[in-house]
């Protein structure tokens, strides 16, 4: 394992890019069911302007966190969660969770595809911020494999977002991307497998 992370070619190299996110109002309808771990992204409007560029039409998506998929599951089953214009006029507002509520199936999380929702609820909208963790452990793209895998055992993580020099969400880092047989795999198609 020393020689697979010792010698894997970089982050970006090992790293899931393939993200599924998540916004903090999003519609039920457009959550991915699959999502185990999720980063919470949202467009910055004004990302643009601030960097001289006002003339760009490309979005550009800030990340603010990462939503436990029992947390969201715990926010589904209690049915927090309110029509779309009830929301963007402010109409409702929606108690927020104690933390002890979102454990109190701790160890025994329902699954996501145990949440019964309705066709109905499908343009609903759920508001995660109160329950995301707006600042979870990163790395950056040039951080080195040995100190992701440190950083993993030590922290006891599970999913480390990896950002770019803008601060943008470009990978994924999951417990699987650190295993012997991934890093070899990976190291195999850099031609540096011995």
């Amino acid at each position: 394992r020393a020689h697979a992370m010792q010698h894997a070619p970089d982050l970006l190299s090992i790293q899931t890019s393939r993200l599924t996110f998540s916004t903090s109002h999003a519609s039920l309808g457009s959550m991915n069911s699959q999502f185990a771990t999720s980063p919470i992204m949202d467009a910055d409007n004004d990302h643009h302007r601030r960097h001289g560029r006002a003339d760009s039409q490309e979005t550009v998506l800030l990340f603010h966190g990462m939503m436990l998929r029992h947390h969201l599951v715990k926010l589904l089953k209690d049915r927090l969660f309110v029509d779309e214009d009830d929301e963007q006029s402010g109409d409702i507002r929606l108690s927020v969770l104690e933390y002890e509520h979102l454990l109190e199936d701790y160890p025994r999380f329902p699954d996501i595809h145990d949440v019964n929702i309705a066709e109905s609820d499908m343009n609903k909208i759920v508001d995660v911020t109160p329950y995301m963790n707006p600042s979870p452990y990163t790395v950056s793209t040039l951080s080195p494999v040995p100190y992701v895998f440190n950083l993993f055992r030590t922290m006891g993580l599970r999913h480390l977002p990896v950002l770019d020099s803008m601060g943008q969400l470009v990978g994924i880092i999951t417990r699987h991307n650190l295993t012997h047989s991934f890093l070899e795999r990976v190291l195999q198609r850099h031609g540096l497998a011995h």
